[in-house]
């Protein structure tokens, strides 16, 4: 099983492509762990109605606001190898995960 987490803040105008592209592009077997922190718009609503779909997505609050604080709380809670970030703002190749689960396969080493 894979862990795909995404730092949040206030991203409805792109957090259902996201999901979108998530439950088409990614394998399987996998969570998506979702980390808010503290979004005033239609974020958190967005992301109740994608979890009725699908058990794989997570919403974790953060309440520290910050990137480096909503990635530790997601590798702290991270059940899957590799963990793979995603960012709200980003477009992603329908071949993104393929290819990343490839890179780890093939590299002695990654950190």
């Amino acid at each position: 099983m894979i862990t795909v987490v995404c730092p949040l803040y206030n991203e409805e105008a792109y957090i259902k492509p996201l999901l979108d592209f998530y439950l088409s592009a990614a394998p399987a077997e996998k969570e998506l762990l979702l980390i808010d922190g503290g979004s005033t718009d239609n974020t958190v609503a967005i992301i109740k109605e994608y979890q009725q779909k699908d058990s794989s997505i997570h919403l974790i609050h953060n309440p520290d606001k910050y990137v480096p604080f909503a990635l530790n709380k997601a590798i702290t809670a991270s059940k899957g190898e590799p963990v793979i970030r995603l960012d709200a703002h980003t477009v992603y190749a329908p071949d993104y995960f393929t290819a990343v689960l490839e890179a780890f396969r093939k590299a002695e080493r990654i950190l």
